[in-house]
């Protein structure tokens, strides 16, 4: 091996442990050598190199730079000698990825075409050639993730299906061969994700376990190979995503009998579990992998949203306090990473949902706590989602940080809520009513829809009433008080069912007032005092202790002492309190689910006058704004690419992500309009007619 190829070599050996400047060192020497000797051969293999290296280290304008070079150069050597076509072909390939990953989706198809073309026509002349096979699969491969990408799903599909027919006929005539074994694999995991895509459910799941079972087969055969690995965490994810999401089809109908509905149950189950197994075998793969590298944030993000995914399916399954651990872990992991990029706009979105997983099931779980011992954790809860709320409200996640602000002030109305429980006087009741009141308004005013707003002002006024029926029951029964707390009760009730619950029983019993006067006609008040029992059930709290009034009116009418009566059945009524909170908690738990449906995640980058980037995880109208000006406005379903035309007036841009439909997720990035020139910043402002 002559000076030259050595020094490519050694390049290679330190970028693969992860030594860059080392590695582009020996690339440059080999440049050098090459430049003095005017050996274009060895030029354009040192510029690939150059080029490879610097686009897997995400240096990607200089890697495009060094491949063009490398292109020109090969293509005047071919026109010399066939023998370089090869490697015009291998570089037309590798410019389209990195094209592909620049976003520059139109260049990438035409360099891989042209790679294509070059391939088939190699083959065309060599049928035989398992290399030249090889390459034609390699590059229907790449065209068909391109494809996909853009969203030509049947075009996709073809490349895809040509490529993997290439691929199994290699494998035949050379079974043992892994490289054969690992490229089927590959091209089945794709072809299981477009099909998925398509809804094609089944089939998807057919490629899936096809692909997987080859890669644990090459797994097995070398335990310590870190691509087998991750090969086989990244199908058994795509797998388990899909087994749980089938989940959502199994529609329960009325005409099967009760039989037929359990074993649903069962399947549905079944398909949990199995997710669950695959997921936590994935997951494993990835910590493995983490473990060998701990530094790589592929990984990382890799470990983070499979924690998430496996936190989702044991949520699904019931069982929340697991679901509560894999969720606090993938917040730790999303913390090292946002530690390492704090501006990564993917690792923020990520975080700010498992923070409102994680945060949703710990209320969850305190819910069905004592009272006593979740107490101090309703109050802990409150003010951490407040700091939480603040850190994404300055990342731009407004949205994200309003559902995070109403988890914590849920959370406090439910601290004060259930510390009314466990106070039996009067006076520390209306503090602590007239707290929840104002909590709850506060509710209302971070509220943006209209039909909400009205239902937490009703949910306040609510509260208002609780406090005046209290202050009713101070010091003997106070009539005029409780007229008022019922009016409150009665304005509150078309939105807010215990308010209206507190209205009929509060309204009902308000004739009370009137029996030490004389004044109280006492058999037209017990048939209301019967209608009211029949209206809200004899088995409730509040039913029950209804009856207890009767009954005490049927044993002694004259001598009844009404206040006492009164006192204690306000003792009683606060076990609305707990219903109440149900309902409260309904509307949040409602909005966080629809958010998790549609989290929206962007990425967007400012490059050659225009921003590119891709909308994912939702559906529906988006608008793409800066400042008042509308940049872009459509629909997405799932994966929208986009490219604008866009001049920048400032060095930094806000640029406002707006989902028009529920939910109303709205995203601030602010975006450096600048590029990289060699070692220089460069900003790109307003260009003006001079």
């Amino acid at each position: 091996m002559s000076a030259g190829y050595e020094l490519i070599e050694s390049a290679w050996r330190c970028f693969s442990r992860g030594d860059y400047d080392s590695g582009l060192k020996f690339v440059f020497e080999a440049l050098e050598l090459a430049y003095k000797k005017n050996d274009y051969v060895l030029r354009s293999q040192a510029l690939v190199t150059l080029g490879n290296i610097l686009h897997l280290a995400g240096r990607f304008d200089e890697a495009l730079s060094a491949y063009l070079s490398a292109l020109r150069i090969q293509e005047r050597l071919a026109e010399k000698n066939p023998f370089f076509k090869t490697w015009v072909a291998t570089t037309l390939n590798n410019l389209g990825i990195l094209l592909s990953d620049l976003r520059r989706f139109e260049d990438a198809r035409d360099k891989y075409e042209r790679s294509l073309t070059i391939y088939e026509a190699l083959l065309d002349s060599d049928p035989e050639n398992t290399t030249y096979q090889s390459d034609v699969a390699t590059t229907l491969n790449n065209l068909g993730i391109l494809l996909s990408d853009l969203r030509r799903s049947e075009d996709a599909r073809d490349k895809y299906e040509r490529s993997l027919t290439i691929y199994e006929a290699l494998l035949d005539s050379d079974p043992e061969n892994t490289t054969y074994q690992s490229d089927v694999a590959m091209t089945l995991n794709n072809l299981g994700i477009l099909l998925n895509n398509l809804g094609r459910f089944e089939d998807a799941r057919d490629k899936y376990e096809r692909s997987l079972a080859m890669r644990e087969v090459l797994l097995e055969s070398d335990p310590e190979n870190t691509t087998y690995k991750s090969d086989v965490a990244t199908t058994l994810n795509n797998l388990g995503t899909l087994l749980n999401g089938l989940e959502g089809f199994e529609d329960a109908k009325d005409r099967y009998e009760r039989s037929q509905r359990m074993f649903e149950m069962l399947l549905n189950w079944r398909r949990f579990d199995n997710a669950r197994k695959r997921y936590e075998r994935s997951l494993k793969m990835y910590e493995v992998l983490l473990k060998s590298c701990p530094e790589n944030t592929t990984y990382q993000s890799d470990v983070a949203m499979t924690l998430n995914n496996l936190g989702n399916l044991l949520n699904g399954l019931g069982r929340v306090e697991d679901a509560k651990d894999r969720y606090e872990r993938s917040l730790k992991m999303y913390e090292v990473l946002l530690d390492s990029d704090p501006e990564n706009i993917t690792f923020q979105s990520r975080a700010a949902s498992t923070t409102l997983r994680y945060w949703e099931t710990v209320i969850e779980i305190l819910d069905s706590t004592e009272i006593q011992d979740s107490l101090a954790e309703y109050r802990n809860a409150s003010h951490r989602l407040a700091e939480k709320a603040e850190y994404f409200k300055k990342l731009g996640l407004i949205y994200e940080s309003t559902l995070i602000k109403k988890l914590g002030i849920v959370s406090e109305l439910k601290y004060n809520a259930k510390t009314i429980r466990l106070e039996r006087a009067p006076e520390k009741r209306i503090s602590g009513y007239n707290k929840c009141a104002e909590i709850a308004s506060s509710l209302s005013k971070i509220e943006s829809d209209r039909e909400q707003i009205d239902k937490w002002s009703d949910m306040t006024q609510y509260y208002i009433g609780r406090a005046l029926a209290n202050e009713s029951m101070i010091n003997g029964l106070n009539q005029e008080k409780l007229k008022k707390a019922v009016e409150t009760f009665k304005h509150a009730k078309n939105s807010c069912n215990k308010a209206d619950t507190c209205y009929c029983i509060y309204d009902t019993l308000l004739p009370l007032t009137e029996m030490s006067n004389n004044k109280i006609d006492l058999p037209k008040f017990k048939r209301r005092l019967r209608k009211t029992i029949e209206k809200i059930g004899a088995k409730t709290a509040s039913g029950r202790c209804l009856l207890k009034i009767e009954d005490i009116l049927e044993q002694n009418e004259e001598n009844a002492d009404i206040d006492k009566i009164m006192t204690e059945f306000n003792n009683e009524m606060i076990r609305i309190e707990h219903h109440a909170l149900r309902g409260l908690f309904k509307h949040v738990s409602d909005e966080l689910s629809e958010y998790f449906k549609n989290p929206m995640e962007i990425n967007v980058n400012f490059q050659n006058w225009s921003l590119t980037g891709e909308i994912s995880k939702i559906e529906g109208t988006i608008t793409i704004k800066t400042g008042d000006t509308v940049l872009w406005k459509g629909n997405v379903e799932r994966n929208k690419k986009f490219s604008i035309q866009f001049e920048p007036q400032n060095p930094t841009e806000n640029i406002c992500f707006e989902h028009i439909e529920k939910p109303h997720i709205k995203r601030t990035i602010k975006l450096k309009c600048c590029e990289i020139i060699g070692d220089q910043m460069v900003y790109f402002l307003k260009r003006r007619i001079m």
